[in-house]
């Protein structure tokens, strides 16, 4: 038995010094964090330095399933832009040190705030045979993803009574329509009798203008089963006008954010991306597949998808079926010679006006920011140079 020694007076000096450090250190993070979060709505969550690393670290994954994984495309379905490792940083502090992006007279404090956690707002699908979980994000590709994973929820049944993944399958076939959806991940959870930690999960984004621009022609010129709706005042009171249309909406977002009305099915297609899935608790459980706008590397997305599906244990041949179905997705403006819908004029009316970009970065900041895309004014400046 080692015999008790009393601690020396250098060695109690010692101890007290480093103890002393740590909580001077622990007071003045808590006083930091005070101070730069008091009011601020949203804590923007940082992301992992490099999440591709640990979907390839292990966790039930061979060799070939991590050089999936670093296979590169040409044109890659990027990744989520990672804040940096001393960017553990909150929104308030975040938007004081960034430019004036939202307007030429306002300050950026103006853009909605980033990683909200608004009500229905989640819907989940999940395959036990992969342990796939997907939040679905309400953009021009839910559908696509909705359908994918129908098919490897039952291969055979989906492909007897659908022609593609592509096609909008999820809402046009029976199997598709029973497959179940949740809107919470403890029923999901009590349903499959899984555990979290097992899961792959992975969301869907699209370049925020594009969405804007899909959203604004199904919204006010395509969609006549809507007319009755509370939005189509919106639409009625700005006629043609895009930034009218994006002010008053720009408007019910602030109050939705505010937390005064909840949103109905219509607003999800303009709602930001972020506000999502409970993104603001659970970003870096996330692997985030960006979809950059037609035009800007569109057509190496498909390769990318089939490695990542590859890689995530979807047998090899239905993986390539999936990234295959994904350039059969209609949402590019009609080519040239075929005329402009209203999607294709909204899109280039917005790219080509700066004023207009920056109204858009009022509402869709963070989905820019945080998601990797390139932000309006570049965008603009790039344009004029070509």
């Amino acid at each position: 038995m080692v015999p008790y020694m009393a601690p020396t007076g250098k060695r109690l000096r010692l101890t007290a010094c480093v103890l002393g450090g740590v909580i001077a250190v622990t007071t003045l993070f808590e006083l930091v964090n005070y101070l730069t979060l008091h009011d601020a709505d949203v804590v923007v969550v940082e992301y992992p330095s490099n999440k591709m690393e640990r979907w390839a670290s292990g966790e039930g994954k061979g060799e070939d399933d991590e050089k999936l994984l670093n296979k590169k495309s040409k044109t890659p379905a990027e990744q989520s832009e990672p804040v940096s490792e001393e960017g553990s940083t909150n929104v308030e502090e975040l938007l004081s040190t960034e430019p004036d992006r939202c307007n030429i007279s306002t300050p950026v404090k103006v853009c909605l705030p980033g990683f909200l956690d608004v009500p229905l707002l989640e819907k989940y699908l999940y395959d036990k045979k992969t342990d796939l979980m997907t939040c679905v994000v309400n953009n021009n590709y839910s559908p696509y993803l909705q359908s994918t994973m129908c098919f490897l929820k039952d291969k055979e049944r989906f492909m007897s009574a659908a022609k593609s993944i592509a096609l909008n399958a999820a809402h046009e076939t029976e199997h598709c329509k029973q497959m179940k959806t949740y809107n919470n991940l403890d029923s999901l959870i009590q349903d499959y009798n899984t555990e979290p930690k097992k899961w792959r999960q992975f969301a869907v984004v699209e370049d925020p203008i594009q969405r804007f621009a899909k959203a604004f022609a199904e919204t006010c010129y395509n969609t006549p089963e809507w007319n009755d709706a509370a939005f189509q005042e919106i639409c009625d009171k700005c006629i043609d006008s895009i930034p009218c249309f994006i002010e008053r909406y720009y408007r019910r977002l602030h109050v939705i954010a505010e937390g005064e009305v909840e949103p109905e099915s219509f607003d999800l297609r303009f709602i930001p991306q972020n506000w999502f899935c409970k993104f603001h608790n659970s970003i870096d459980k996330y692997q985030i597949l960006q979809v950059p706008a037609y035009g800007g590397g569109h057509e190496g997305v498909s390769a990318n998808l089939a490695n990542f599906f590859a890689a995530s244990g979807v047998k090899k041949t239905d993986a390539e079926s999936i990234g295959d179905a994904f350039e059969e997705v209609k949402v590019a403006p009609k080519k040239k010679g075929e005329g402009d819908d209203e999607f294709t004029k909204a899109l280039k009316e917005i790219r080509s006006n700066q004023t207009l970009m920056k109204m858009l970065l009022k509402l869709y900041y963070f989905d820019f920011k945080y998601f990797g895309y390139e932000l309006p004014e570049a965008l603009v400046e790039k344009q004029r140079d070509e």
